[in-house]
């Protein structure tokens, strides 16, 4: 038996059409994570650049994701998104204190414990931005607005919970905001 013969034999080799058939596959393979990576990139700058934009009309202290955590659970940690948001999920830890309601009532601000910083979250950090301003003005300051809100803390992988078990989905608020939520859901 000739060894040589069964190696070079043309059903183990990709030859002709099928060769340029696996290449196309590849080349689209490649096309598709290309895109993908280069949309993801695009909501994140677009999410960046409307963050920057709402900030500018607030005045507070914005906190990041990495700071926050380093502060552990000694914060009093106040989710300011209406009932029907914080009810889809939230994060660990945290209170709902519903921004139209404590937009014109001052007596929450009168129930958060002095020395422990406070941080405040939404959606994207505008809602929570205003109310941080609003506490502030009252002479604290360890006041600190979540930089992106519950948006930014879902996309970079972080846990958000309901009913007391870890879930995979965030009310977006709106249907624009939705758009920014780049991690997928349930």
């Amino acid at each position: 038996m000739n060894l040589s013969n069964s190696i070079s034999s043309p059903q183990g080799r990709i030859t002709g059409k099928r060769k340029w058939a696996v290449r196309l596959v590849l080349f689209l393979c490649f096309i598709g994570v290309v895109s993908a990576l280069a949309y993801h990139y695009r909501v994140e700058i677009r999410y960046t650049l409307m963050i920057e934009k709402f900030y500018r009309d607030i005045e507070s202290v914005q906190i990041d994701i990495d700071a926050m955590k380093e502060l552990g659970s000694e914060v009093a940690l106040l989710d300011v998104r209406e009932p029907k948001e914080y009810q889809v999920s939230h994060i660990q830890g945290s209170r709902n204190v519903p921004f139209k309601w404590a937009k014109k009532n001052s007596e929450w601000m009168e129930q958060i414990a002095e020395g422990k910083p406070v941080i405040l979250y939404c959606s994207i950090g505008y809602r929570s931005g205003v109310l941080a301003k609003q506490l502030m003005e009252t002479g604290r300051t360890d006041v600190f607005n979540l930089y992106g809100g519950i948006v930014h803390w879902f996309n970079q992988g972080n846990a958000v919970y309901r009913d007391g078990k870890e879930v995979n989905r965030i009310h977006p608020y709106s249907d624009e905001f939705g758009y920014y939520i780049t991690r997928l859901m349930d």
